[in-house]
């Protein structure tokens, strides 16, 4: 039996969203613990095993979350995903990187959050009427924007450095597409559901996630989105193994996946419409708790 422990936040300190995992790796015979990162540190004391599912608010304070895991790492508690590639995941600019190396993914370029005039410089020589600004340390849409060319824009509630995107107008109807790899293997697909007229694939926007069948062709663009993302994760951090989790969202478009985001951090990854996923993964720890 080993103590693992699902790494949350205080807002949502046992997610409904992983129970079943919670259940499949109790039936395991592990003692299971949900404990938010920035809490009480006595479960990660204990811990075999901590898993990252839940950390919901690092965006509101980035330099304790690397603190904590820097903390954890001094003392020799396993992690997973490995520390390495959570750092690398963690700084939402490895897009840029990625789109730089060619991976399918919507166009990224870094700018200044507060330099309108560079990114609307960069908007007019790219030709995007439309771009979405994000910061890059954020997740549930905190500090997404819209701009376009036509209009004035707001100061973002946030300093430093920033990401910007074309808008994918189509988002709305296609809705975001959420593949799910464990072990690097495919596990199971799911999509968020927008409601009319919202471009933010986020539950706060009113997003819902369902089950989704995707073609072969789009698990293997997923795969290949993975595979290719690892290796240039592997140019910036050292990364020894294939993660236990990653989710691979983006827009399906011909048959093929467009990349959106790599969560390699801390996504739901559905299991309450497809529990099945909960018993694989619980499976999978095991098999890393064994090494």
């Amino acid at each position: 039996m080993a103590v693992v422990v699902l790494a949350t936040c205080a807002a949502y300190p046992e997610p409904k969203t992983d129970a079943p995992l919670r259940d499949a790796l109790a039936a395991r015979g592990h003692e299971v613990l949900s404990a938010p990162w920035n809490g009480e540190q006595s479960p990660f004391e204990r811990a075999d095993l901590v898993v990252l599912r839940a950390c919901w608010d690092y965006h509101e304070n980035p330099a304790a979350f690397l603190n904590w895991l820097d903390e954890l790492e001094a003392r020799r508690v396993q992690l997973l995903n490995e520390y390495g590639l959570v750092r690398w995941n963690f700084d939402k600019r490895y897009l840029a990187a990625l789109h730089a190396a060619g991976v399918p993914c919507v166009p990224t370029i870094k700018v200044d959050a507060q330099d309108e005039s560079e990114a609307r410089a960069r908007m007019r020589a790219l030709e995007w009427q439309r771009a979405v600004r994000k910061p890059v340390h954020g997740q549930s849409g905190y500090g997404v924007e819209l701009l376009s060319l036509d209009e004035a824009w707001s100061a973002p509630s946030y300093n430093g450095p920033a990401l910007l995107q074309p808008f994918q107008a189509d988002i709305s109807e296609l809705g975001e597409t959420l593949l799910v790899y464990l072990e690097g293997k495919f596990s199971h697909a799911i999509r968020r559901e927008l409601p009319a007229g919202e471009w933010r694939s986020n539950a706060r926007f009113g997003a819902r996630r369902v089950a989704a069948e995707v073609s072969d062709a789009v698990v293997r663009s997923g795969v290949e989105i993975l595979e290719r993302g690892l290796a240039v994760a592997g140019t910036f951090a050292d990364v020894d193994e294939v993660p236990l989790y990653a989710r691979v969202d983006g827009l399906v478009r011909d048959d093929a996946l467009v990349l959106m985001e790599l969560e390699l951090i801390e996504p739901a990854l559905g299991f309450e419409v497809a529990p099945e996923g909960a018993v694989r993964m619980a499976a999978a720890i095991d098999a890393r708790l064994a090494l």
